[in-house]
Order: structure tokens, then C-alpha cells, then sequence
């Protein structure tokens, strides 16, 4: 697969927030993974990896948000392609982890209340 020099800008913008999440530099990668969802021409499987890091930095309903988006994404893509399939798996499985998270937290209910009617 070829890719234009466009789409490599952003995937290199990409590969420098990753780092800077590993490197725990946290606003910079908030801000900097703002910017790129913001780019007009931002090629699929980048805003996909974009928004699922973005997710692991936001407040717990903005990463929902995130990951929902990616989500709907993925949901028009081809599912017969590998690299689909492997985001949709990681985009469940952070999806999963912000649920948990959700309930440890008590932002969720671990049952739903009976109603008293």
C-alpha cells in the first residue's frame, strides 16, 4: 500500500504523541491530539489511533466519546482488512477498560435500581 506524503505527516504527528504519552508528558499529548483531530484531511486509521489515545487522557465521558466516535469509524470500514480488525479489537478493549473504570469510580451503577412504582 502506498501512502501520499500527507498521510505520512500525519502519521509521524501520530508516532510523536505516542511518545509523548509513554514519555508522561500528558498536556502535550492532550493538546497536540486535539490539534490533529481538528485536521480537515486526517487520513482514517490515524484519527481512529488519535481519538483511542486521545481517549486515554480526556475526562472518562470525553474518552467514551472518543472511542464511540472511533466506533462509527471502524463501523464503515472494510472488516475483511487486518488492520480494521485489529483497531476494532483494541476500540473494544478500551472501550471495556473505560467501563470498568466507569464503575470502580461510581460514575455507573453496578445494578440498575428497581423502580418503586
Amino acid at each position: 500500500m502506498e501512502y501520499s506524503n500527507e498521510a505520512r505527516v500525519h502519521h509521524c504527528s501520530y508516532a510523536e504523541l505516542s511518545q509523548t504519552l509513554d514519555n508522561h508528558r500528558y498536556e502535550y499529548c492532550h493538546e497536540g491530539s486535539l490539534d490533529l483531530l481538528t485536521e480537515p484531511n486526517h487520513p482514517l486509521y490515524t484519527r481512529i489511533q488519535t481519538l483511542q489515545i486521545a481517549s486515554t487522557i480526556v475526562l472518562l465521558a470525553a474518552g467514551q466519546d472518543f472511542l464511540k466516535e472511533a466506533g462509527q469509524i471502524l463501523a464503515g470500514m472494510d472488516q475483511s482488512e487486518v488492520q480494521v480488525r485489529l483497531l476494532e479489537e483494541d476500540n473494544e478493549i478500551m472501550k471495556a477498560d473505560l467501563a470498568v473504570l466507569a464503575l470502580e469510580e461510581g460514575f455507573v451503577r453496578s445494578r440498575p435500581r428497581e423502580s418503586r412504582e
